[in-house]
Parts: structure tokens; sequence; C-alpha cells
């Protein structure tokens, strides 16, 4: 029944698969990673405090489950408590110190706390951490590099972005952010080409348009 749960939460099937855990935790006690699911069932809902509620049950289960810890972090951060967002993922790089999207994730919960140098550093070390990696996200560039240009240090930001492009190259918040750090520094044409590139992957965005 556990199992049947989870596949169905995998088919985005949410309550259902909460039907299916109710069955399965009336005969055996769920696992972290059960919590997990159910959690998540909850996330394909919309229904924050209740995927908050059965996380910080996984993590109490498990707190060695990085997954779980990640997860909390994140359904934190749509309730808009970046606090406790920032101290689930500090959890997660505990267990797991190169985590990518944890590292990337704690800059945002910096950023939304105006702690911006804690949130460069956080950046820093997303983008360092995955130099290696066979496919790098562009997300730990973007977000630096869109700091960056509101600290007016136009020339990292396009150190930044232009990489982010390359590896999202249909990515329009790449193409916009970009534009905008050409824009700062007076390179006009590769300014207007960016923003022709945003327009063209996200045409129904009037923000866009507007620039």
């Amino acid at each position: 029944l556990y199992l049947l749960g989870y596949v169905l939460q995998r088919e985005n099937k949410p309550r259902e698969s909460l039907e299916v855990f109710t069955k399965a935790a009336a005969i055996a006690p769920p696992l972290a990673n059960d919590l997990k699911i159910v959690a998540l069932d909850y996330v394909l809902i919309d229904d924050y405090p209740d995927a908050i509620h059965w996380l910080t049950k996984a993590v109490e289960a498990d707190p060695k489950n990085a997954e779980a810890w990640y997860d909390l972090g994140r359904s934190q951060m749509n309730q808009g408590d970046f606090v406790a967002a920032q101290q689930a993922f500090d959890h997660v790089l505990a267990l797991s110190p190169e985590d990518v999207k944890a590292l990337n994730n704690l800059g945002l919960a910096y950023e939304a706390q105006n702690r911006i140098p804690d949130a460069l550093r956080a950046y820093e070390r997303a983008i360092a951490s995955q130099r290696e990696a066979a496919h790098p996200s562009e997300q730990p560039l973007l977000n630096y590099g869109t700091l960056l240009i509101s600290q007016n240090r136009t020339g990292e930001a396009i150190a930044a972005l232009e990489p982010a492009v390359k590896i999202a190259p249909k990515d329009a918040k790449c193409h916009e952010a970009l534009s905008r750090a050409y824009l700062r520094a007076g390179r006009l044409a590769e300014a207007r080409r960016q923003m022709e590139d945003a327009v063209a992957f996200d045409p129904e965005n009037p923000r866009l348009h507007d620039q």
C-alpha cells in the first residue's frame, strides 16, 4: 500500500495517494520516507501547512533524511518563513555540504531576509560545487547574477549570466537578466538581442514587452 501511494503521487494523483496512505497507516506505522511522500501529496494540492506538518514529522523520524529537510525548506519558503527555511537548508548541507540545490535555495532564503553578503556567498558555493558537474544548473548563476545587478556589480553579473544562458539557452529569465546587465554596461546591441530572445522564449509575458 505504501508503494502504491508513492506510485500514485508520482502519477500526480495526490488525493488517491493520500487515501491509500491512510489505509496503509491503519496497518503499519509509516516510515520517514512515507511521511515525506504524504507531504508531497499536500504540496501537489497546494496545502503547504499540512505539507510542513508531515515533513516536520519526517525529519523528526529520520533527522538524516536530507531530501525531507530540503522539501521542508522549500515548503517553508513558499509560506514566507525564510528563517525556518534557512535552518532546513542548513540541515541539508550538514548532511551533504556540496548539495547545489540546497546552497542555491539557502541563497534565496538569505536574500529574502536582506542578508545580501550571506546570499552571495551561498550562490558562490553553489556555483563552485557544480563546476565539475556534467549537467550544471543555471539557477545559481541566474540568482547570483541577478543579485549582483542589484548591487551595481555589472561586470561580475555578466560573467555569471553568460554561462547561465549557455546552460539554459531557452530560458527567458536568463536572457532577460543578461539583457539588463548588458544595458547597465552600455552594451546596447547585445542587450537588445538578449531581450529579443527572452521575448521569443516567453512571448506571453507582458513584462518583457515593456523592457
